[in-house]
């Protein structure tokens, strides 16, 4: 995936955030849903959120079976973005990370 910091002017906040998110949900067992307040929001650091936060969770289990098959966060259906003012962000803000999810 390419450098955080040349993708967006914001120093890779985005990115940094989504790997952050996906290592926690992924962790907890049992979690089901996640939300995630930002202080400001730019569409470029939520799009960068959403690709961090997706490919950290993605396992390529093409040549796996049985035991051998990882999946992270399996129970997580949703993760909610709120932005600065309690404005929710919708699916297409996000840039479809909700039906990416579950």
């Amino acid at each position: 995936r390419p450098s955080p910091q040349s993708v967006t002017d914001d120093g890779g906040m985005g990115y940094r955030i989504g790997s952050a998110v996906s290592s926690r949900c992924a962790s907890e067992p049992g979690v089901r849903s996640c939300a995630v307040v930002l202080p400001y929001v730019r569409r470029s650091t939520v799009r960068d959120l959403a690709t961090s936060f997706l490919s950290d969770l993605y396992s390529d289990n093409r040549y796996r079976t049985g035991d051998r098959v990882r999946v992270r966060a399996e129970g997580l259906k949703t993760l909610t973005v709120i932005a600065a003012g309690n404005r929710t962000l919708t699916e297409s803000e996000v840039g479809g990370m909700e039906s990416a999810i579950g």
